[in-house]
């Protein structure tokens, strides 16, 4: 009941958006619904992508990674609340050994949930700086977790109800794009439409809310403001927003621009 995109936008940086629509049905274990399945409740209030922060590493500054989550979110959220801070309590981990954690605990958490279905992309930086993207894939039956690879030079993930079908939309679009803005603007940009389209569309009814997004850039992450008309942060409208020194996704500019100083770099 998501539809969540993660992608680089170059070897060192990526981002990743979701809408914020939370679906409660007749169904007790319904996180990836039909379309006919009987709606109970709605709430446009989810928060669906987290950040997962390791401050001590190998380098002398945090060590991030940016989560995305569809199906069971409570699930979700239990499992990287969990992984944030036990890695919270480690030092000088290497890549592939925060990799190896994040999947076990993960198994833990989802060996013993009622409701198994659920989808996680986690983008990281490893020990050279490139992004990494991972995807746990698990319902009653199986729990995959497994790295994505780059289709034609672009590194994406799209988890959530027809996700299949909104990445190959993202990628025809880039494909299209590429030829009049620079590739890293095209995948932004197709992204961050098909995710718009989705949540304005009256028929993709397990999708909608407000886009919320995180950016990550060598190691470090940060959530976004996101500009419609209002201002929200992570799905919540806010009036206030001036103290918060975080990067605006701007949804009215035509590109969708990112823009606003963040705590360690320009964006």
């Amino acid at each position: 009941m998501t539809l969540c995109i993660t992608y680089s936008l170059d070897s060192y940086r990526a981002t990743a958006v979701s809408d914020s629509l939370l679906t409660t049905t007749m169904t007790e274990k319904a996180s990836f619904l039909p379309s006919d399945e009987k709606i109970v409740h709605q709430n446009p209030y989810g928060v669906k992508v987290q950040i997962i922060s390791q401050p001590d590493s190998l380098y002398s500054e945090r060590f991030d990674i940016l989560c995305s989550i569809a199906g069971n979110v409570s699930l979700g959220l239990q499992s990287i609340l969990y992984i944030d801070g036990f890695l919270k309590g480690t030092s000088c981990l290497w890549y592939d050994h925060i990799k190896l954690i994040v999947e076990d605990k993960l198994f833990q958490f989802w060996k013993t949930a009622r409701d198994q279905h659920i989808n996680i992309c986690f983008a990281m930086n490893d020990h050279k700086g490139r992004i990494r993207l991972f995807e746990l894939l698990a319902d009653n039956t199986q729990f995959s977790f497994y790295e994505v690879m780059p289709e034609s030079e672009i590194l994406i993930s799209v988890i959530g109800d027809d996700c299949k079908e909104a990445k190959k939309e993202i990628l025809t679009r880039v494909n299209t794009y590429s030829y009049k803005m620079k590739l890293e603007e095209a995948i932004h940009f197709a992204s961050i439409e098909v995710l718009k389209e989705a949540i304005d569309s009256p028929h993709a009814i397990f999708v909608g809310g407000n886009i919320q997004g995180a950016l990550l850039n060598h190691h470090h992450a940060e959530y976004c403001l996101v500009r419609n008309g209002n201002i929200n942060f992570r799905s919540a409208q806010l009036e206030h927003f001036e103290e918060l020194s975080y990067p605006i996704l701007d949804l009215l500019d035509e590109k969708f621009t990112i823009t606003g100083e963040t705590k360690r770099y320009q964006w």
